[in-house]
């Protein structure tokens, strides 16, 4: 049976394009037996759960994502993942909200915040803009912080369940 060594660091920066699909579907099926998964709290399929970003409440549904790395229980490539409830007992899930894919993200989607045109927590419009750190890799192989990414929700309103979101790679200048 397949499975991923982590203790390299190379493995850690494994896309869920590059896994083999009886991989994933295997580590979610062993999670969903564990007798000790959270019944009551937030918690990944698969994977690994890291700090929550872009906390946010519009019309009355709270919207949470959170860094996951979805290959194992280390930290590896991070995504974005997005949840929202209405009561904190019972979640919609809405996948993955961002993937590392761009130049100036392909190590990581780190720590960011919900922003709108407007300001801080002002959602009325329903427009959802994640503002986030990215990890990206010079020619020589260092890693750097790309801070100031954006991802802007193109694909309709936040309270209308939208969840396609384009990355804009460049720096907020306030």
């Amino acid at each position: 049976m397949f499975q991923y060594d982590f203790s390299n660091h190379q493995n850690r920066h494994i896309r869920i394009t590059d896994m083999p699909a009886e991989y994933f579907q295997r580590i979610q099926e062993t999670t969903r037996k564990d007798p000790y998964y959270p019944v009551w709290h937030i918690a990944p399929k698969c994977g690994l759960m890291n700090d929550p970003n872009g906390l946010c409440e519009i019309n009355g549904i709270h919207h949470i994502f959170y860094q996951w790395f979805p290959a194992g229980p280390v930290h590896g490539l991070k995504h974005w993942y997005h949840l929202t409830t209405k009561d904190f007992i019972h979640y919609e899930d809405h996948g993955v909200a961002m993937y590392p894919d761009t130049e100036s993200d392909s190590y990581g989607c780190y720590t960011g915040m919900a922003l709108n045109e407007y300001g801080w927590w002002y959602f009325n419009n329903g427009l959802l803009d994640l503002n986030y750190t990215g990890i990206a890799s010079n020619e020589y192989g260092s890693w750097y912080y790309r801070n100031g990414n954006i991802a802007y929700d193109y694909s309709g309103t936040v309270a209308d369940n939208g969840k396609t979101y384009t990355v804009q790679n460049g720096f907020v200048i306030a």
